[in-house]
């Protein structure tokens, strides 16, 4: 198992085993940003699940991204543009979520996470 993978069985671990379940919301999927097509995954867990879903990578950072309930017709036109409304969340794991953020997320955003992540802060 690679780091990521390893922050990511350790957090599901934890969430399981806590009482308060750590913060995370009911029916979470965690994925680790080492695995090939984790994107491919946590799309298909946000869209056809709509699961929240926590995405861990190497420095134990987790970024939670919460699907936002949507009438019916607005989730078809989502869906047709290939978008979910989500709310973004990220922190260092046993830190709170700092904020979430309300986004438009298609598959190419989702993808950039990796090039974001790279930039230097």
């Amino acid at each position: 198992m690679t780091t990521a993978t390893d922050h990511a069985h350790r957090l599901f671990t934890e969430s399981v085993l806590a009482d308060d379940a750590c913060g995370y919301p009911n029916r979470v999927s965690f994925i680790a940003r080492d695995i090939p097509d984790w994107e491919s995954i946590a799309w298909r867990s946000l869209v056809n699940e709509h699961r929240p879903t926590v995405i861990v990578d190497e420095d134990a950072l987790e970024i939670m991204l919460i699907p936002v309930d949507r009438p019916a017709l607005l989730a078809r036109i989502d869906r047709m543009r290939g978008r979910v409304p989500v709310r973004v969340g990220w922190r260092h794991h046993n830190g709170a979520h700092t904020y979430e953020v309300p986004v438009s997320l298609s598959r190419s955003r989702l993808a950039a996470i990796e090039q974001a992540r790279a930039v230097p802060v």
